[in-house]
């Protein structure tokens, strides 16, 4: 039975990142505007990514939580919160799907100063801190603190093993089918069972196979972004879509 409503989340892989830069989309063959403010372009970046083709495929509704610098611990929380927040909504759906993209699991989602933050990287020139004019300071040095002297690639692996798994039953409790897709993270391949996630190809990893298949961004045109191409998320929703067509 197809699919009548889809859940995606994610970090900016799922989100589409890149596909709302005009300097990448010019590249494409666009004729964009360069503006400071990109936000008027998010729409195109809805239509390239793979959750939308797959919806669009199926001809059902869907609906995309990813965010950019994404930590897994919010991939996991904003999921539940969805689900919690829409149970009315979702009893009308026959068959839910929810594809779960984890994210590098050094990344972390705090509540700084009452207000949400995606930290990626500590370092001052990078995105939060270049935003506020050093008022992330301090957010800063406790996140360079955790990475350095408190990170562990093996605790993560567990903590988050404990969470997919949690998850998927409380999602199957409300008459969801979750897969989840592991982008990069060998320490949870390790401890994870076959079953527990998609494989793309004769890829684990879901970044083994975009660099594999050079079906990044930076592969097909003159710029350095890493994330997934057109072309890329067109061959990713391929395979999710033959998932969810042998379930």
């Amino acid at each position: 039975m197809k699919p009548d409503f889809l859940i995606f989340n994610g970090c900016s892989f799922t989100q589409g990142g890149g596909l709302e830069n005009p300097f990448i989309l010019n590249l494409y063959g666009y004729d964009l505007p360069i503006k400071e403010d990109n936000s008027e372009y998010f729409e195109i970046r809805k239509e390239l990514r793979y959750s939308n083709h797959i919806s669009e495929y199926f001809k059902c509704e869907h609906v995309n939580l990813a965010e950019t610098c994404n930590s897994n611990e919010n991939i996991f929380q904003t999921t539940f919160n969805y689900v919690e927040s829409n149970l009315e909504k979702l009893k009308k759906y026959n068959n839910i799907y929810c594809f779960i993209q984890t994210t590098m699991s050094s990344r972390k989602t705090v509540k700084y100063r009452g207000e949400i933050i995606n930290l990626n990287g500590f370092d001052k020139n990078n995105f939060p801190f270049t935003t506020k004019n050093g008022y992330y300071d301090s957010l800063q040095k406790w996140y360079e603190i955790y990475v350095v002297d408190i990170f562990d690639e093996k605790t993560e692996a567990k903590k988050n093993k404990k969470e997919i798994y949690t998850l998927k039953e409380y999602l199957k409790s409300k008459n969801i089918k979750t897969h989840f897709i592991i982008y990069s993270d060998i320490e949870l391949l390790k401890i994870l069972e076959h079953n527990d996630y998609i494989k793309f190809d004769s890829y684990n990893e879901l970044m083994k196979y975009v660099e594999g298949n050079k079906l990044r961004i930076s592969d097909e045109v003159n710029h350095n972004d890493g994330h997934f191409s057109p072309k890329g998320h067109k061959k990713i929703a391929q395979i999710l879509i033959k998932k969810i067509e042998n379930d």
